[in-house]
């Protein structure tokens, strides 16, 4: 009987041992998770937990693969937080565009002890679909007051399909707007209709996006229901202070004859610091970048730098990254002004939203890792329709729309108005910018693009030396002023000292001390000389004389001579410090 309860008792543990590891990892765990067990093919699935951590996570990539090991889609969110809900990532874990078959659901997640530790693994099955389907379908789950979302998927039936509405209503069922299509086929694209469901207009709140359909045989058939929210959400330009300047951005395709002109009517430069090639995708630098710094500078412009990404995955976006700060480095460059990934490449326009995204948030976080200060340009389609600008929030944005009027939603600091204006100093066209962030005030206060926080003045004494009453004392005897400062004082910044009333060039007794800082301000301190009572820098037997004197009451000493007296630092002069005065001198 015993064995058996032994045997029992040993295999709870292991199944629980089992169940632990597959859900937690040494401070890392997961909680409230779910996963598919089985999904009819077109359909969606919503996955929830919390992951937590005794330190801060780094890492969470949730990921589907298919029975061969290759992963269908994935997304990594890089959390910096000691709790991450999963939900947040929901929208780019699009269940709907599996076809029947067997798959892996998986959760890993890093902080400073786990890399990539498995929280979850689950196989579930996907099965075939009869009648109205969706499939490919994407949906919001947060988005930022004004923002756009562009919605995909497509509706599927065996037979003709009679209608599609996707709408959008509050938590408490208030219609905010919905489009009903009648396709009269067996197949509806609902991103031909996106354009005329407005996610700008929604304010602050809870929502719900619906789609249903009907066939000839299937009524109103609820093929998509999902809950999100509206926010407000703080953005990097929120934390700089408001301007108007006139800009300008250059590459080695302008031709500058006169940065004196320039400077006369810009007050913002970006310089193009290099780009990947789009054939053999080599990383260059822009001939023009150093030549182009360096007159900016001279000017007294601020100055910031773009590099003209080709970035295809985040390797590549942190390889450019690194590419950047390596050359502002090497150079002595400092800047003023924003570090930008320029994202544009028709080769980045065919990549999916999250890849895009994933480019941007890879080069930017780089870019801030190494001291930097991030931002994106892109045009205004691409940040409403390439990118899922609400992760990209935290980055400043610098936008491009060849318009009077910028017609982006999301918040930005620059507005790139002008492919073809003119400035004096250029000769050609020259491409024309607004600034509304004071990027320099920023970047210098806080010590980023290569700014050091500036060395304070400062005085402070070192080894023994003290100070009372502006009096230096402990000071040892036989010392030029040289030799004082070098052994007893520190200096920073651009503080200086300088002594009056020296024995030749010996510091003594009664000697004067002024320490000048860079705004004027001054401070003066008496140096009293330990055992050197006379005021002639060095000990003998006069000075044991007027300590005895001092003793009696036959000699008044100056505050100074009583630090000097007082070998012993009893606090009192008297024949003992005498005593010892003469031993020193006869050393």
């Amino acid at each position: 009987m015993k064995k058996v309860l032994a045997f029992f008792l040993t295999a709870i543990i292991i199944i629980s041992a089992f169940a632990f590891n597959s859900f937690a990892a040494d401070g890392l765990t997961i909680n409230d998770a779910n996963y598919p067990a089985e999904i009819v093919e077109g359909n969606t699935f919503s996955i929830r937990g919390e992951i937590r951590s005794d330190n801060t996570i780094s890492k969470v990539t949730c990921s589907v693969t298919n029975s061969a090991g290759s992963v269908e889609f994935s997304k990594t969110a890089y959390p910096d937080a000691s709790t991450f809900d999963i939900h947040t990532v929901d929208t780019y874990m699009t269940f709907s565009k599996l076809s029947a078959g067997n798959y892996t659901y998986k959760i890993t997640a890093s902080d400073k002890n786990n890399s990539n530790a498995v929280l979850l693994k689950k196989d579930f099955n996907v099965v075939k679909a009869q009648g109205l389907t969706l499939s490919n379908a994407n949906y919001p789950t947060v988005l930022y007051k004004g923002e756009k979302f562009t919605l995909y998927g497509n509706v599927n039936s065996d037979r003709n399909i009679s209608t599609v509405t996707m709408s959008v209503t509050t938590a408490s069922g208030k219609a905010c707007f919905s489009y009903t299509g009648k396709p009269g086929t067996k197949s509806y694209n609902i991103n031909n209709v996106s354009y005329l469901l407005d996610f700008s207009t929604l304010d602050v709140g809870e929502y719900i996006y619906k789609i249903t359909a009907s066939d000839s045989v299937q009524k109103n058939v609820v093929l998509l229901q999902k809950k999100f929210t509206v926010e407000i959400r703080h953005t990097a330009e929120a934390d700089l202070d408001t301007v108007n300047w006139d800009a300008i951005d250059l590459s080695v395709w302008n031709d500058v004859v006169s940065w004196s002109k320039i400077a006369q009517n810009t007050d913002a430069v970006i310089l193009r610091i290099g780009y990947r090639g789009t054939v053999n995708r080599a990383i260059k630098e822009d001939t023009k970048f150093l030549e182009n710094y360096k007159n900016a500078t001279e000017q007294s412009l601020p100055v910031g730098c773009y590099f003209f990404s080709n970035a295809l995955n985040a390797e590549e976006a942190i390889e450019e990254a690194d590419f950047v700060v390596n050359r502002l480095k090497s150079n002595g460059c400092k800047l003023d002004m924003p570090v930008y990934i320029d994202m544009e490449t028709e080769a980045q326009t065919d990549l999916s939203a999250n890849a895009c995204t994933e480019i941007a948030n890879a080069f930017c976080r780089r870019i801030k890792e190494l001291g930097y200060y991030p931002g994106v340009y892109c045009s205004s389609w691409f940040a409403g329709n390439e990118i899922y600008y609400s992760e990209l929030a935290d980055f400043t944005f610098w936008i491009a729309e060849y318009n009077p009027t910028c017609s982006f939603a999301g918040s930005y600091g620059m507005w790139q108005y002008s492919k073809t204006g003119t400035v004096p100093g250029i000769d050609g066209n020259v491409d024309l910018d607004k600034c509304y962030r004071d990027y320099p005030k920023f970047i210098k206060a806080n010590n980023l693009n290569g700014y050091e926080p500036a060395v304070k003045d400062s005085f402070a004494l070192k080894n023994d030396a003290e100070i009372s009453d502006n009096i230096i004392y402990n000071i040892m005897p036989e010392m030029t002023a040289d030799e004082f400062t070098n052994k007893y004082i520190t200096l920073t910044g651009s503080a200086k000292v300088s002594f009056t009333n020296l024995k030749e060039s010996l510091v003594r007794t009664g000697s004067e001390l002024t320490v000048t800082y860079s705004d004027s301000t001054t401070q003066k301190y008496t140096v009293s000389v330990l055992y050197d009572i006379d005021g002639n820098g060095s000990a003998n037997a006069t000075d044991a004389l007027l300590t005895l004197k001092a003793s009696v009451g036959a000699f008044s000493p100056t505050s100074a001579q009583k630090y000097s007296a007082d070998v012993n630092k009893d606090g009192k002069i008297d024949s003992l410090d005498a005593l010892a005065i003469l031993k020193y001198s006869v050393q």
